[in-house]
């Protein structure tokens, strides 16, 4: 099964002690972390009234869209993510080999979506759903179930792709299609 998660106001929400734990984790200098720190947490926002300004207030998590910094920050956000996925990748629990010398593959991040590719199985989308309420804990950055979906290849018993689908809280995507590309499950 392929399960394409959307994340809901995915800049809005990345808490900002997850992000600088997380390049603590990934060795960057404390000097780094502080810049980071400055550059997220600083910006402080006024809102105008009929041309009366209200008091200032600052932001307390999220990212700026426009800022050449947020989609770097955001990544390093989502590796924590992978991480996660690596880790049930090599249970089994998730991932396929698309050849048969290959590197399994669990997941591609595309800005704001994630493809997460696991056998059809209750355990796997349990995987799925326990991963995803781990991350928003941990990051705040929140699965959009509504805009969600989990595709399953033609040959898949339609009972089990509803039990499944249920499982995961997400509706079954037809036909599957990303970017405007169409992709095919191979059959489980």
């Amino acid at each position: 099964m392929v399960v394409k998660v959307d994340m809901e106001q995915a800049y809005d929400r990345v808490r900002w002690d997850f992000l600088l734990e997380t390049m603590k984790a990934m060795r960057f200098p404390v000097t780094w972390c502080n810049w980071i720190s400055a550059c997220i947490s600083g910006p402080r926002y006024a809102v105008l009234i009929n041309g009366a300004r209200l008091p200032w207030v600052s932001a307390r998590r999220g990212l700026r869209q426009g800022c050449p910094l947020s989609p770097f920050l955001f990544v390093m956000s989502m590796e924590y993510l992978s991480c996660m996925m690596r880790e049930y990748e090599s249970r089994q629990l998730l991932g396929f080999r698309p050849g048969m010398h290959t590197p399994r593959v669990s997941h591609l991040l595309f800005a704001d979506d994630v493809l997460i590719f696991a056998p059809a199985s209750r355990e796997a989308a349990c995987a799925v759903r326990r991963i995803l309420r781990a991350f928003e804990d941990s990051a705040g950055l929140k699965a959009n179930f509504s805009k969600s979906n989990v595709y399953f290849s033609n040959s898949f018993s339609k009972k089990k792709s509803s039990i499944i689908s249920r499982k995961l809280g997400m509706a079954i995507g037809d036909p599957p299609v990303y970017l405007g590309v169409p992709y095919y499950c191979a059959p489980d």
